[in-house]
């Protein structure tokens, strides 16, 4: 450690006893003794004689020597102690660089303090890698999870996309008969289509609580599972049969199932010839039916 303490003026003083003949004059010299300037001329030229040789007295090697000799700060500079520990932290993996390392002009690096060295951590950080790294292997992925009847479900979203995209463009093909048959407006065809924004923005709302209870089944049950969702079959008494779960699958098929029951009547509704109100009611009905199918997928 005392390699690379700061050096003191007396090791200068000291160092091989030919560069150095006294001690230096000091910087900031002291205030004259005689107040009213008696003997100034005097002071003037004892302040101007120097104890040490100038640089160019000196021999080129002892010259080069004496300046490109860098300084290296104490370790003990970088010393962080804890207001709330008795333990001291002394960094001691520094590189050359942080400590000041030498340039080929002669000067020293400065010490660029980083928040690892104010702030070092409360516990020894651990370097070890895994058991895995440590034996030359690499970390093996978990595998993706496997899905069921991949492609037979994206036929059915598939199928039933081009089904909602074939009702909405029959509407258009259809309507020219519509306003001659009924006699109706531009006003009230343009009513049709807010039947149909009416029956989407209710199925939005209501999706996801029909789903849910549509979900439900009794764990306590016989295994084969019935048609009617739990809340239906539900029993006032409580019992170990009361056990209610959620099956994702299960909702997904009787929403399906009930979404398309609801969307034939929309044809029904549409054959019986009951004017306006029941084409506005079956635009209606056909959206809400089309919400639950798409929301399902």
């Amino acid at each position: 450690m005392s390699a690379t303490l700061i050096a003191t003026p007396a090791d200068y003083c000291q160092k091989n006893g030919s560069g150095l003949r006294g001690r230096r004059w000091s910087v900031n010299p002291p205030l004259p003794q005689n107040p009213f300037g008696i003997g100034r001329a005097a002071e003037s030229d004892a302040q101007n004689e120097s104890a040490i040789e100038e640089d160019e007295s000196l021999p080129p090697n002892e010259a080069a020597a004496t300046t490109s000799t860098p300084t290296l700060p104490s370790p003990l500079s970088n010393v962080y102690m804890s207001c709330y520990s008795t333990n001291i932290y002394i960094p001691r993996h520094q590189d050359v660089g942080a400590l000041g390392s030498p340039t080929p002009s002669g000067s020293s690096t400065p010490f660029l303090p980083t928040p690892a060295s104010e702030f070092p951590p409360s516990t020894p950080v651990d370097r070890s890698g895994s058991i895995i790294q440590l034996i030359g292997g690499e970390p093996i992925a978990s595998p993706p999870p496997s899905l069921e009847r991949v492609k037979r479900r994206l036929a059915s979203a598939y199928f039933i996309l081009f089904l909602c995209g074939w009702g909405d463009g029959v509407t258009g093909t259809v309507l020219p008969y519509l306003k001659a048959h009924f006699q109706m407006s531009d006003l009230l065809t343009s009513g049709l289509f807010c039947g149909g924004t009416i029956g989407f923005f209710l199925g939005t709302f209501i999706v996801e609580p029909v789903m849910h209870a549509l979900g439900l089944y009794h764990l306590g049950g016989p295994a084969n599972r019935s048609l009617f969702p739990a809340w239906l079959t539900h029993k006032r008494r409580r019992s170990s049969d009361d056990t209610e779960a959620f099956s994702a699958s299960q909702s997904r098929y009787l929403t399906l199932v009930l979404a398309s029951v609801v969307h034939s009547s929309f044809f029904v509704l549409m054959g019986i010839r009951q004017g306006f109100g029941a084409m506005f009611v079956a635009y209606a009905i056909a959206a809400l039916a089309r919400a639950f199918l798409t929301a399902s997928l």
